[in-house]
């Protein structure tokens, strides 16, 4: 939540700027600079005369917010004024009085034109002080007063159920039973086992044999439980596995073997894989075999129908062509 802005401000009026007093400052200005600078250039003397109406402007704005401040209802001492506003040039403040924003007072002092009549006056001023100090007063005893209202209902409650409390520890009266009378056998209806403790995982025992029940399942399956066992701890060693129950793992292991030389049902064995790999390989190596014999037969045939072919071809190379180059060059290799 933001602070609450404590900081005056003054009214201006939007058109504050385009005020007709400050018309006739500029024409006062206007008037008066020629003499007092009377080797001042004309141009110049207009932009002299610009600047002397800035720093009567700039004045009367410290004037109206040093009153504000000061809540003196438009009164202010005008030599703190020319040095808060950094006033250069006496004209502009003349200007001020000639035009009747300002109006003269005894003592250096002097007064805002119609001040009252668009800021607030003093006497406003503090009574809004003093209702906002009300206010605040209020609100902090309205807080002080929910505090200390809160705070006695929590008592209240706590002291509430401490009394519950109490009342419920006095009512309670415990059965008192002579140890002669009570009987001490233990009701079995009421004797509750502990849970057993649950087993975790582990490798494959060292010890571990299969049991004679796993015999039994390897005979009917058709397998040697030798055999799946040493294949069975393989396993299980190269994969790292851990089990809960071992031989329930080998009683799974057993039932999913197969006997030996036998395809489990939907399965190729491994010599019909085989078999069909070494047939796929020979027919194509027969049918490359076959192209090769097709394609020199072709060319015989060719060289039987055209046997002149290759010599008209090359005659009419010419001269310059690589190929009679290159044989050119291999005969007289070979003449060497």
């Amino acid at each position: 939540m933001m602070s609450r802005d404590t900081r005056l401000y003054v009214r201006f009026d939007v058109a504050f700027m385009r005020n007709f007093k400050w018309f006739q400052v500029e024409r006062y200005l206007t008037d008066v600079l020629p003499d007092v600078l009377p080797d001042v250039l004309p141009d110049v003397l207009q932009d002299v005369v610009l600047d002397v109406v800035r720093e009567a402007r700039e004045a009367w704005i410290e004037s109206i917010c040093y009153a504000h401040e000061s809540r003196t209802d438009g009164l202010f001492p005008v030599d703190v004024i020319k040095r808060l506003a950094r006033v250069r040039r006496e004209e502009a403040i003349t200007a001020l009085f000639e035009v009747g924003l300002w109006i003269n007072h005894p003592g250096g002092m002097a007064e805002i034109h119609d001040f009252l009549e668009h800021q607030p006056s003093a006497a406003d001023l503090e009574k809004a002080s003093q209702r906002g100090k009300k206010a605040v007063a209020a609100r902090w005893k309205n807080t002080e007063r929910n505090t200390s209202s809160n705070t006695n209902r929590i008592t209240a409650s706590n002291t509430n159920r401490n009394t519950r409390r109490e009342e419920k520890r006095r009512e309670y009266k415990p059965s008192v039973v002579s140890l002669d009378d009570a009987d001490t056998t233990p009701d079995p209806s009421t004797h509750t086992t502990p849970p057993p403790t649950k087993r975790k995982p582990c490798p494959l025992p060292a010890d571990w044999n299969p049991t004679p029940d796993h015999a039994t399942l390897a005979d009917r399956q058709g397998v040697s439980c030798f055999l799946e066992a040493e294949k069975f701890r393989d396993w299980a060693q190269a994969a790292g596995k851990r089990y809960v129950d071992w031989d329930a793992a080998f009683s799974r292991w057993l039932r999913q073997a197969w006997p030996t030389g036998d395809t489990p049902p939907g399965l190729a064995s491994v010599a019909d894989i085989n078999a069909a790999a070494n047939a796929r390989r020979d027919a194509e190596r027969r049918a490359e075999r076959e192209a090769r014999d097709r394609e020199r037969a072709r060319i015989e045939q060719s060289r039987r129908e055209h046997p002149t072919a290759m010599a008209d071809a090359f005659a009419a190379l010419p001269d310059t062509s690589p190929i009679r180059q290159h044989i050119a060059a291999k005969s007289r290799q070979k003449a060497k």
